[in-house]
């Protein structure tokens, strides 16, 4: 019979190679996630959602061959924001669109949850994937990760990212307002502002609708 092991006593046994067990489990969130990178429904649901469309120069004409047949490309679609994502672009190293998972609850913080972690990430049917451009990925990962709303969580990177180029007073200055004192208030009011200007552009989209 063989004897169950914990995850306390393979990473306290090879304390050289991961000194605590969020390192571990941290390691084996990463080997699971290399089996979804080459998973058949993933493959399926990127096969299903390609498209052939033209890319556009600076000038917004459609970039040509020679003979001035327009070029097509692979591409694929945000299903959140609609934006067009070229499989040739990147964003660093990275795809400019992602396979997504619309349930995105399942964790792997102790090695109990690894049958649950698998399970949501490997035993899926088409229904349960989307495509999603870079940006749409990143915030969703965000708004799962920190229990927030989709809303909140692009509210929330705009003010990191405002942070991290050194532009969040300057986002006060634009707008002829008091800047708050402190980074955290700062952050804050940015959150703030950010999703009442959205919520009043929404508003008046819909009224645009009506």
């Amino acid at each position: 019979m063989v004897k169950k092991t914990n995850t306390t006593d393979t990473w306290n046994y090879y304390t050289h190679i991961w000194k605590t067990e969020s390192a571990y489990l941290s390691w084996l969130r990463g080997q699971i996630r290399r089996i979804w990178n080459t998973c058949p429904q993933k493959i399926e649901c990127l096969k299903k959602n390609l498209k052939r469309l033209p890319k556009y120069d600076g000038k917004g004409n459609p970039i040509t061959y020679k003979n001035g047949k327009t070029k097509l490309y692979n591409a694929y679609q945000c299903e959140l924001c609609d934006k067009i994502c070229y499989q040739s672009d990147k964003v660093g190293n990275k795809s400019t669109y992602a396979v997504d998972h619309k349930d995105t609850n399942a964790s792997l913080t102790k090695f109990e949850d690894v049958p649950t972690f698998v399970d949501a990430l490997l035993r899926v049917k088409e229904k349960d994937l989307r495509i999603l451009c870079y940006d749409c990925n990143m915030t969703t990962a965000y708004a799962s990760k920190h229990n927030t709303t989709l809303e909140e969580a692009k509210a929330i990177k705009f003010a990191i990212s405002l942070e991290k180029q050194m532009k969040d007073r300057q986002f006060f200055i634009d707008r002829k307002l008091t800047i708050p004192t402190s980074k955290e208030k700062r952050r804050q009011k940015i959150i703030e502002l950010f999703l009442s200007e959205n919520e009043k552009t929404v508003n008046h989209n819909e009224k645009d609708l009506l």
